[in-house]
């Protein structure tokens, strides 16, 4: 017998849909290893303005944010500054949306 593929292959091409935060969270704990309820938050946050994983987790890690004195989001979370953080992203993603 004969298996039918589980997705129909589409004929037009398609912008990949926004990964939903289970997704990013998941990711993420694949790279960390640990996860704590307010980096989730902002990667769920994020994960509005920024749709690939990986290059999500790449602005977490490692991309300073010159507007909040060039501290990385995660050492933005670590220094007990997520508010600031989580103002930023919402401000952020109003734009986006304009």
């Amino acid at each position: 017998m004969k298996s039918r593929p589980l997705i129909k292959a589409s004929t037009t091409r398609q912008n990949p849909p926004n990964p939903r935060p289970s997704e990013v969270v998941a990711f993420s704990a694949r790279c960390t290893g640990k996860l704590e309820y307010r980096q989730i938050f902002i990667l769920c946050l994020a994960s509005a303005i920024e749709s690939d994983s990986r290059k999500l987790m790449a602005w977490f890690h490692d991309d300073p944010i010159a507007q909040l004195n060039n501290y990385t989001a995660k050492e933005m979370l670590d220094e007990g500054l997520d508010d600031q953080l989580e103002k930023f992203l919402l401000a952020v993603a109003d734009i986006d949306r304009t």
